[in-house]
């Protein structure tokens, strides 16, 4: 996934709310995360569940713990049943 961000690291990787992130930007943004995600100690065999809306920092939520050797689990907005934690976790594994 790095990889194709530093391909074409001006391109536009997201467009929101009248800003642009370029996949040079996105790439670095990433690694951001990844590091903070074993700053505080995420092992490659532990898990992370989000709950986020559809911007670009969910994607980076998501690939993040992949990056660091970990999963993830996207906890659906969408339905009721799961918008509590219990429901969530206990479908999330």
């Amino acid at each position: 996934m790095v990889s194709a961000l530093r391909r074409f690291p001006d391109r536009v990787a997201f467009r929101m709310d009248g800003e642009d992130i370029s996949y040079s930007q996105a790439e670095d943004t990433l690694l951001r995360w990844v590091a903070v995600l074993r700053q505080r100690g995420f092992q490659p065999d532990q898990g992370v569940g989000l709950l986020s809306l559809n911007r670009p920092e969910a994607w980076f939520a998501q690939l993040a713990p992949a990056l660091a050797g970990g999963g993830r689990a996207p906890l659906p907005l969408r339905r009721p049943a799961l918008r509590g934690t219990s429901g969530a976790a206990a479908e999330a594994g």
